[in-house]
């Protein structure tokens, strides 16, 4: 139906109401297609004030504009993302200030690197959140509000069984893998299909099924704590240890059995094999105890929630029963995590090391005599960083007279100071590479020296280098200057740069810009030739007749040079006859 000018200003005003367990992203695809709007950016405009803002279904940005241009009748900026986006199940494993900047942040501008600060990256679990729902939820959706959506529920990390309808969840790629990106898509606007990498097999062993649930149960149970809930660390692991003195899997003093640990823990993730996260739960003996040692050791961040959730089902049997353990707080009679025997005075010390940080470690070597790599260990730090805090503090580092004598670390240290590399270093004291490495990261002021120098000499032959080039070739535009000497050129832009565009301002620009040389008649041929082949492939895979974007995807380096088709006939007219 035609838009009149009445409806445009109902729609200015209008919003839909929420439907139970709904996501923002939902809310949104619905009112794109009810509102009817031909583009996604006028709903994007409409709703948040900015062409593509919103469009990210997990973490949206520009939510006190949403709130601003829906009147408030959605609820506030805090409630729509705590309670209608993923972030909620992230921030239960953050402090409450990372919690509130972490709002703010996504209330006022975007999510920008937010997905790599929250520690999703360094997980291997993948930042993406691909878009899943049941068939049976689309169809009761349907039938009770005559139109599909995406549940929040479904859209957890690990989560792909529908606990109501106990159906394996269905998934949608295309806000992952790019191809609609920019578009507001509910689920009946997309192909859902069984993920490839999640196996038949996974649905048809009871085991496995019952341990998706339990993931499933734990997710949603998970998002519905209250508002501001978060786990404390210190609380989580002494909860967790306890349960394993429990199970006879560690000693009364906080001693792990490490293989016993690591074989069983294994195998009960070993079923979970057929996630399309498998490749992130480490799933080896090996892996597995050191997934559980960091959800141990109160003073390292807590682990990607997946995680912890998989770790406290295998010990406790169920998220209910896990909570139940921590909200005993049964602190004060749990161990802490123990590499080696030790008093009752040193294990108060070592679980009030709360945080993991350079105070933590310093506490353990100057008042109970730890040694660096053992602190370093207790504190889920490197050794070389452990040396470097130790240096700074002035407490006094032993060597091993044995391994490198004082008067050849002094030459060693001698030739640093004068700017020799690490290899030259190593080749003079007649020692390797990596004890020249652990002299310079047990020595912050030795260290900075030695960059200072070797920054100042490789300074010095880069600009040379660049200089002599610039002689022999004066006639040479910036382009040949720097196939002459790549490297130095690329040593003065990264570190030298106001040098660099000062001595190259003089050079001999070229006039016609980057694609000047470019030959656009042997470019038109080559796209014409790949679309060819492009349309026999396809007419061999499938009769769909394929539209001009399909091929443009297909064809590499068409979809950059679609601006410049009016210098390309040949390829616009095999486009435009598609």
């Amino acid at each position: 139906m035609p838009h009149t000018d009445l409806q445009g200003d109902f729609f200015e005003s209008w919003v839909p109401d929420w439907i139970p367990g709904e996501t923002l992203y939902g809310l949104c695809g619905r009112y794109h297609r009810i509102a009817g709007h031909r583009l996604a950016s006028m709903t994007c405009q409409r709703l948040f004030g900015h062409p593509r803002a919103g469009l990210n279904h997990d973490l949206p940005g520009r939510v006190d504009e949403f709130v601003l241009r829906t009147h408030g009748q959605l609820g506030s900026a805090d409630d729509i993302l705590l309670e209608r986006t993923v972030l909620a199940y992230y921030l239960r494993f953050r402090s409450s200030s990372d919690a509130l900047s972490v709002q703010k942040r996504l209330r006022e501008s975007g999510p920008g690197p937010m997905k790599a600060e929250l520690g999703l990256l360094a997980t291997r679990m993948g930042a993406a959140h691909p878009l899943r729902a049941c068939w049976s939820c689309v169809d009761e959706l349907k039938r009770e509000h005559g139109i599909a959506t995406w549940m929040l529920s479904h859209q957890l990390p690990g989560v792909w069984f529908c606990d109501k309808h106990h159906e394996p969840l269905l998934v949608a790629q295309v806000k992952v893998n790019g191809l609609q990106r920019f578009q507001w898509l509910l689920p009946d606007d997309v192909a859902l299909c069984l993920p490839a990498a999640l196996g038949a097999k996974a649905f048809s062993d009871p085991i496995a099924m019952q341990r998706m649930r339990l993931i499933a149960e734990a997710s949603a149970e998970l998002l519905a704590k209250s508002r501001g809930f978060s786990f404390d660390a210190s609380r989580l692991a002494s909860t967790c240890l306890f349960r394993l003195v429990d199970l006879h899997l560690a000693s009364p003093n906080g001693r792990l059995r490490a293989q016993l640990i690591g074989r069983e823990f294994s195998a009960f993730l070993g079923v979970l094999s057929g996630l399309p996260e498998h490749d992130a739960l480490c799933l080896s003996p090996n892996a597995s105890l050191d997934s559980l040692r960091r959800l141990l050791l109160p003073g390292v961040r807590l682990q990607h929630p997946l995680r912890c959730i998989l770790a406290t089902i295998w010990l406790f049997g169920s998220w209910k029963e896990f909570m139940k353990a921590y909200e005993a707080g049964a602190e004060s009679h749990c161990p802490v995590i123990n590499m080696r025997p030790a008093s009752t005075s040193l294990t108060t010390a070592v679980s009030d090391c709360a945080e993991h940080d350079e105070k933590s470690f310093l506490q353990l070597v100057r008042h109970h005599g730890f040694s660096i790599r053992s602190a370093a260990q207790r504190t889920g730090v490197s050794i070389n960083t452990g040396l470097i805090w130790a240096t700074r503090a002035g407490v006094e580092v032993l060597r091993r007279p044995k391994t490198l004598i004082p008067s050849t670390r002094k030459r060693v240290i001698t030739a640093l100071r004068d700017g020799a590399s690490k290899q030259a270093a190593a080749n003079l004291g007649g020692i390797s590479v990596v004890s020249v490495t652990r002299i310079l990261a047990s020595d912050e002021c030795l260290r900075i020296a030695w960059r200072e120098v070797r920054e100042s000499r490789q300074r010095i032959n880069a600009r040379s280098l660049l200089l002599g080039a610039m002689e022999n070739t004066p006639n040479a535009g910036i382009k040949e200057i720097r196939g002459l000497v790549p490297a130095a050129y690329a040593w003065l832009y990264r570190h030298d740069k106001p040098w660099l565009d000062a001595k190259t301002s003089t050079l001999p620009r070229k006039v016609g810009g980057n694609n000047a040389s470019l030959d656009w008649a042997a470019r038109d041929m080559s796209f014409v030739r790949d679309i060819a082949t492009t349309l026999r492939a396809l007419d061999i895979a499938s009769t769909d007749v394929p539209g001009p974007m399909q091929i443009v995807r297909l064809v590499p380096g068409l979809r950059s040079k679609l601006r410049h088709l009016d210098r390309l006939p040949l390829t616009r007219a095999a486009l435009g006859s598609r």
